[in-house]
């Protein structure tokens, strides 16, 4: 367990391939709020005033830089940072219109993506039932053997055929720590 841990999650990806447009590429939806925090973080350590607010943001933006990039690990530093720039909307200064600039957009984009996320998953509730795929596959399923799935069909797959064995198929382009939840199936990699 020790050396799984150390394989997959001491990587320090996001230092790594932090110029790599590749690795940018795949997480682009993340890109705004990133720059965002990263001109916060620029901006308080900047500041005599506001160094020790730059401090506590640098050090809750440190799991992002020691393991593998998700965004949710960066989701109290991007909460003290809206804390810090509202701080700055409330002060005089030539800060103030370029914070309420920020905190305006921010407020549209969240509104906009929970709209989008909403209609999304009305629209799409009936193809995301994992009920309608397992019926669907049966007709193809039917030599013996292991099935290989993706993550998307993994659950339905494993309730509508519980005495097969299955293989966790992975795009060639998933990050490697994607393995370590199924450590027991052989992971075989795809091309998208």
């Amino acid at each position: 367990m020790l050396s799984n841990g150390a394989a997959h999650y001491g990587t320090a990806e996001l230092l790594r391939r932090f110029t790599d447009v590749a690795f940018w590429r795949g997480q682009i939806e993340t890109l705004p709020e990133s720059l965002a925090l990263l001109i916060v973080l620029l901006s308080a350590g900047l500041r005599r005033e506001t160094r020790a607010w730059a401090a506590v943001i640098l050090l809750l933006t440190l799991p992002a830089l020691l393991y593998p990039f998700n965004p949710r690990l960066l989701g109290l530093a991007v909460a003290l940072a809206l804390c810090l720039t509202a701080v700055w909307a409330s002060r005089d200064g030539w800060l103030r219109p370029l914070t309420w600039l920020g905190l305006a957009g921010g407020s549209l984009a969240a509104a906009a993506m929970l709209a989008l996320m909403g209609s999304v998953g009305i629209v799409q509730a009936e193809g995301r039932d994992g009920a309608a795929l397992g019926p669907l596959l049966k007709p193809y399923l039917t030599q013996a053997g292991p099935i290989a799935a993706d993550q998307r069909a993994w659950l339905a797959l494993r309730r509508d055929f519980p005495e097969r064995d299955f293989l966790h198929a992975l795009p060639s382009w998933s990050p490697p720590q994607v393995s370590v939840f199924e450590p027991s199936a052989c992971v075989t990699r795809t091309s998208a």
